[in-house]
């Protein structure tokens, strides 16, 4: 499956004002991505994301392969399962348990081509925030007016200018995974790693 998003990370001001343009009492979810990798992290670099992703009582093991150009779309692929995150399809890859992802997600908006929600992220001692429009093939313009919609709402409610700090997060999106592996890496290499153990998840 050719999965299609736009994405724009947030800092808390601009998500808790997206939350209160749109309603701030709509349901929540959550959902946790359990992140392998190599020990190197090479699938990451070559941006391929291993992810078992637990959600709604259920695990489910996928693989995306992120496409360069067009940055926003990727190929995802739905893999066997395995008997659980300890063995699994991918540790009998050769892959090791690097970690997970919590992800509480608020839907804004959602209609036949587009759905567009934000995300409060949180991951080995960091929290971030984004909003992410998924969107159907041949439904990009719907995406990008959405997208305009949004910068509008956090221009005329956030302090200070912040047209060309938007449109730099919107060229240049990080996806979570890419976060992730940076966030460890940083840790991991970090004045304090040898008090670390970077071959375990860090929470």
């Amino acid at each position: 499956m050719i999965e299609h998003e736009k994405k724009l990370l947030l800092n808390k001001e601009e998500y808790e004002v997206l939350l209160k343009h749109y309603g701030a009492n709509r349901p929540t979810a959550t959902q946790v991505n359990h992140y392998y990798d190599t020990n190197e992290w090479s699938m990451n670099k070559e941006g391929v994301t291993c992810r078992i992703r637990y959600e709604n009582g259920q695990f489910t093991a996928t693989m995306k392969i992120h496409s360069k150009h067009p940055y926003d779309s990727s190929i995802e692929m739905v893999m066997h399962m395995g008997e659980g995150l300890h063995k699994n399809i991918f540790t009998d890859m050769g892959l090791s348990y690097q970690g997970a992802l919590i992800t509480r997600r608020t839907p804004l908006i959602k209609n036949d081509h587009c759905e567009m929600m934000v995300d409060m992220n949180q991951y080995l001692g960091e929290t971030d925030y984004e909003l992410e429009i998924e969107y159907k093939e041949g439904y990009e313009f719907s995406a990008v007016m959405l997208m305009l919609q949004v910068v509008k709402i956090l221009r005329e409610n956030c302090k200070g200018d912040i047209f060309e700090s938007i449109d730099n997060r919107i060229k240049n999106p990080k996806r979570k995974s890419q976060r992730f592996f940076e966030r460890k890496e940083s840790l991991c290499f970090s004045p304090y790693a040898e008090y670390m153990d970077c071959e375990n998840p860090l929470y």
